[in-house]
């Protein structure tokens, strides 16, 4: 009889302390075959003011199923960044098939929906989040519904909001001249379906713009400065960096890019302090800027 009292507290204790997870949590990124989502993409220019909007698009997203990952896991997706997730229940974390991740079991712990508030939290990939729950309800994105929202901010480059019955809601992302804002204003969770579609067939809310090179930054900089640039299609371009009497110092990129916001690092560490001129070169033309280089 002791061995049997022993045998059901092992089976069933575990069960107990999982309980006290507030499952309620998991609704925040609510993963089901059927489930899916409309957003609407704008990008927009902070290189002058006012900010200039770059373009306007929309993009459908649906679970159609589950996909067993080597690792042996099932994922579900193609989700909003075009990758494979899944929730586990017990501890609350979403986590992302990663490839390049095999000392984690390829899982990379994206979100931490056990997590209600907190001052910072680093993911499975080395950036820093501040979480925090809303005390009253708010919009979800674009959609007359009310639903508490969860703020998951990596850092000024990448602001997160998880709706709760919704999943991901807004996103900012980008540098300080060029930024992708993602607004959620469609879903259909449950077979129920909230806010508006937006027939992309029939889009004429579209804006392309030709490409479009941003001052570096930082500038002046002492090593390693980012350049920002955005192509209306993709293209192969060549981002080139030239001293002030035209001599070629380094190519950088001579490579096909996607459309939409780009960014490249240049490291100035091999070069004497001075005034460059950083040149992207493409079947649309050619744009040129200055760059200062202080050491």
């Amino acid at each position: 009889m002791r061995h049997l009292i022993i045998l059901i507290f092992l089976l069933f204790s575990p069960l107990k302390i999982y309980s006290q997870i507030d499952t309620t949590r998991l609704n925040f990124y609510p993963l089901e075959i059927g489930n899916a989502w409309q957003y609407k993409f704008v990008s927009i220019s902070y290189e002058y003011s006012p900010p200039e909007t770059l373009s306007v698009s929309y993009h459908n997203f649906e679970i159609e199923g589950d996909t067993l990952m080597p690792n042996g896991q099932n994922y579900f997706g193609p989700l909003l960044d075009y990758v494979y997730r899944r929730v586990d229940s017990i501890s609350g974390c979403v986590y992302e098939y990663d490839e390049f991740n095999p000392a984690n079991n390829y899982e990379s712990v994206v979100y931490d929906l056990s997590i209600i508030d907190s001052t910072s939290w680093i993911d499975g990939r080395g950036y820093y989040y501040n979480i925090h729950t809303s005390t009253s309800p708010q919009p979800v994105g674009l959609m007359p519904y009310q639903r508490i929202i969860t703020l998951y901010l990596r850092h000024i480059f990448l602001d997160q909001d998880l709706a709760e019955g919704f999943g991901l809601s807004i996103l900012y992302a980008g540098g300080p001249y060029i930024q992708s804002h993602v607004y959620l204003i469609w879903a259909r969770i449950k077979g129920v379906e909230y806010g508006t579609m937006t027939n992309l067939m029939n889009n004429k809310d579209n804006l392309i713009e030709n490409m479009k090179l941003c001052q570096n930054y930082p500038n002046p900089f002492n090593s390693e400065t980012t350049i920002e640039f955005y192509l209306s299609k993709p293209h192969k371009i060549e981002i080139s960096i030239f001293d002030l009497r035209g001599r070629l110092v380094e190519r950088i990129i001579n490579e096909i890019r996607p459309a939409g916001p780009n960014k490249v690092k240049w490291d100035g560490n091999k070069c004497s302090s001075g005034i460059y001129y950083y040149q992207l070169k493409s079947e649309e033309g050619i744009l040129n800027k200055r760059l200062l280089l202080l050491k």
